[in-house]
């Protein structure tokens, strides 16, 4: 049944849209996944930043991966402070995909929008800067900073 249904649509999309149609909507997701990459890459900048700090020591190479995640931070306030930022500024980076992405699948995106740049260049001449944020409330924004110290919790916990 499953299988039928899996064939008919690889067909249907070979008919309509060729070869791209299987790469529609590939960049978008591409970008989306670089959240948690940016995520982990600033906070792993402000932990070795910390650690310099700290350490009286100006060069970056000579900073070792700690054992916890208090190990090279003062206290849970400093280790919880990078945690939310690094995510804040992740967010920040990342989140206008989403309003992207969303319009480029809205149901009738085809008689909009004729490209992911197309996107972007009608929502900045319309909304500006705010238009690549909308939606984006403070309850989505407490629950995505929650979340965010959860892999770091989960990770340093298992060594």
């Amino acid at each position: 049944m499953w299988v039928t249904l899996i064939l008919d649509g690889l067909k249907q999309i070979w008919r309509n849209e060729g070869i791209r149609g299987f790469y529609s909507g590939l960049t978008p997701s591409l970008i989306g996944i670089s959240h948690g990459a940016v995520q982990f890459m600033l906070y792993e900048e402000m932990k070795k930043w910390r650690i310099r700090q700290k350490r009286g020591r100006a060069d970056p190479h000579l900073v070792t991966l700690p054992t916890s995640p208090l190990a090279d931070f003062q206290n849970n306030t400093e280790w919880i402070l990078a945690s939310t930022l690094s995510k804040t500024m992740a967010l920040m980076v990342t989140y206008p995909y989403q309003v992207i992405r969303s319009r480029l699948q809205a149901h009738d995106a085809k008689n909009t929008y004729t490209s992911a740049r197309d996107v972007i260049k009608k929502t900045f001449k319309a909304e500006r800067l705010h238009g690549f944020y909308k939606g984006y409330d403070f309850m989505d924004f407490v629950s995505h900073l929650l979340g965010s110290l959860c892999p770091y919790c989960e990770f340093y916990q298992e060594q």
